[in-house]
This record gives C-alpha cells, sequence and structure tokens, in this order.
C-alpha cells in the first residue's frame, strides 16, 4: 500500500511540474499570450516577431512565416484588420509608404502610431515604442501604466531621424524630439474619468523629456522633466 501511494504520489508530482514547466514555456516574460490584433494602414509592409517570423503583405495578399489573417475583405488605402495566432516580446514594422496607421495590441497591452515620415517601427509589447526615418510627425499612444491596454497616453510628437517613447513607472519617457511645434497630450484611462484630460500642450522640447503622470492620482497636474533637469507642472483642468 505505501508503494502505491508512493507511486502515486510521484505522478503527481510530475504531472504538477509538467504543468508549471508548460505554463512558463506559454507565457514567457514580455510576450502576453494569446493572438494580437494589428490594425495597419499601408498597402505594403513588412511585419518580423522575435522569432524571426515574417508577415509580408502586399495589396491584399499575405506572405511569409508568421501566421496571421486577414478577417475581413482588403481595402486599399485604408486602415485593414490582421490577426496574429501568437504573442512576441517584440515587433518590427517596415514600410516605404509616406503615411501609415499602425495599431498592435491584445487584452494586456496596446501601442499606436499614425502619422508620416516612419520606414522603421519597433514595438515592446507594454513598454513602448521606437519609430525611424525621416522628419517624424504624428500621434504616438502606449499604454500607462504598462500593464493596462485600455490606459492610452496619447501625444502628438514631432522628431527627426528616431523618436522613442517608453512608459516608465511613474509616466513615460520621450527621446529625440524636434522643437519645431508643441506637444499635445491626451490621456483616457478606462473607468477612472476624474484622470481624463484632453489636448493639452506640455511645450516645445528638443531631444528628450520625462513626462510625470503619478500625480494624477492625487488630482494634481502633471510633471515635465527635460534634458537640463528643469521641471514644469501643468494643470490639466
Amino acid at each position: 500500500m505505501k508503494v502505491k501511494r508512493a507511486v502515486l504520489a510521484g505522478v503527481i508530482l510530475l504531472a504538477v511540474i509538467a504543468a508549471v514547466l508548460i505554463a512558463v514555456l506559454l507565457n514567457r516574460p514580455g510576450e502576453p499570450g494569446g493572438p494580437v490584433s494589428a490594425k495597419i494602414a499601408a498597402d505594403e509592409f513588412t511585419l518580423e516577431n522575435s522569432r524571426g517570423e515574417r508577415l509580408e503583405f502586399s495589396s491584399g495578399e499575405l506572405a511569409g512565416d508568421m501566421e496571421a489573417e486577414l478577417p475581413g475583405e482588403y481595402r486599399e488605402g485604408e486602415a485593414n484588420q490582421f490577426e496574429l495566432a501568437r504573442g512576441s516580446d517584440e515587433y518590427v514594422f517596415e514600410t516605404a509608404q509616406e503615411r501609415i496607421e499602425l495599431v498592435l495590441g491584445n487584452s494586456e497591452w496596446e501601442q499606436a502610431f499614425e502619422g508620416s515620415g516612419v520606414e522603421r517601427a519597433v514595438f515592446a509589447p507594454g513598454a513602448g515604442l521606437t519609430l525611424e526615418g525621416g522628419l517624424i510627425t504624428g500621434t504616438v499612444a502606449v499604454n500607462y501604466p504598462a500593464g493596462a491596454a485600455y490606459r492610452p497616453f496619447r501625444m502628438d510628437l514631432c522628431g527627426e531621424g528616431a523618436l522613442s517613447v517608453k512608459t516608465t513607472e511613474t509616466g513615460v519617457e520621450v527621446s529625440g524630439l524636434s522643437d519645431i511645434r508643441s506637444i499635445l497630450a491626451s490621456y483616457s484611462p478606462a473607468g477612472e474619468p476624474e484622470k481624463h484630460f484632453s489636448h493639452v500642450d506640455i511645450g516645445a522640447y528638443s531631444g528628450g523629456i520625462s513626462i510625470d503622470l503619478s500625480g494624477l492620482e492625487s488630482g494634481r497636474g502633471i510633471i515635465i522633466t527635460d534634458e537640463t533637469g528643469a521641471k514644469t507642472e501643468i494643470s490639466v483642468d
């Protein structure tokens, strides 16, 4: 009897270990589980994930080895919805099209860019994105906090060569800015209307800034810190 119990206990232990290993492999850090939706307005592009799988798209035709679908009918010159079967800890998007719209995400994260001048975009789910190209102008959206897909922080930005937008514990960091126009910021966290604000002018900056949003928790404004360390508090009432 004792032997049978020991064998049974051993089998149960092995089953538990196997379940844990499977869970770890399916939910690796930085790889949100489940499908990812992509809304893309670009008639020709490539999208590559961290496993080296590529989606190649040209005027309605899908190619490459990334498991993806275009559920609806292709609409030229408009945003089309793509379904990517698996998550990834990075997505690299490339196109020669001047103006694009690009939204990637699922129930755990969402990031977006809409504008012109981007030739290459690197998305790190929940953490931020980097844009590369010529004169980049447009609207960037990232999650704040990082793990909340329905809490987008949006900015109208301008930069040349490369722009980087990353979520931090207290807000957002931006680098590569050009000061040829002011930044307009908006925030619309789901379920917390008291924190909403839209089209707040936070000023024109060159280089990098840090945007502290933690004050919204206590009803205060946001604080901008520039490269010199100078701080500016902006009311969002």
